[in-house]
């Protein structure tokens, strides 16, 4: 039965800007250190194995999270678009943690623009089963966080709000992939706790 391990890696701290098309907010001074942290720690993750198949969101700040390991490791980054974080929609004087909060509540529910959490979901569940195609396979997929969330929450249906508000900028989560099953690795753990 063909297996495939999938790394997770949520992107290093963006600098957001109203100046700048979200898709192309660039890392912070900060956001770069991890990313440079981040290399050292995924070349001795990787180092003794197969190296993996590196394929990023198109979003510059997944791209550049990612750009240092793959620099070291001689590796090329693939680029997918629907490892993109979900679209957030519009809604004036409403805030963020209610949109959020009920989009958790209630997956179907989406701002005018925006996608549903569920809509999110299918796309990142569906992007990973085709981008894991080959027998004892290991990819690397930089993404974001909503995107990862959401995926989790499909793989293990406890993974709610909370959990992804305690997520890190960065935090690498590990699935497997067995045939049609997916299943979340919670005995690894490699994350900025401490950076």
């Amino acid at each position: 039965m063909p297996s495939s391990a999938i790394y997770l890696l949520r992107h290093a701290e963006s600098a957001p800007s109203d100046l700048v098309a979200e898709a192309d907010w660039p890392l912070s001074d900060t956001g770069q250190a991890q990313a440079r942290i981040w290399a050292d720690r995924l070349w001795e993750l990787f180092a003794r194995a197969a190296p993996p198949r590196v394929i990023s969101s198109p979003y510059r700040r997944a791209i550049d999270t990612i750009q240092p390991f793959c620099d070291r490791m001689r590796l090329k980054v693939s680029l997918e678009l629907d490892l993109r974080e979900r679209v957030g929609g519009h809604a004036d004087g409403i805030g963020f943690d209610f949109p959020m909060r009920t989009a958790w509540e209630d997956f179907d529910f989406a701002l005018p623009g925006g996608e549903s959490n569920r809509v999110c979901q299918t796309r990142v569940v569906d992007c990973v089963r085709r981008l894991a195609t080959g027998p004892d396979e290991v990819l690397l997929l930089s993404s974001h966080g909503l995107a990862i969330s959401l995926f989790l929450n499909h793989v293990e249906p406890s993974f709610d709000l909370a959990d992804w508000r305690a997520m890190r900028n960065p935090d690498l989560f590990k699935v497997r992939l067995d045939g049609a099953e997916f299943s979340w690795d919670r005995t690894f753990r490699l994350s900025s706790e401490g950076i």
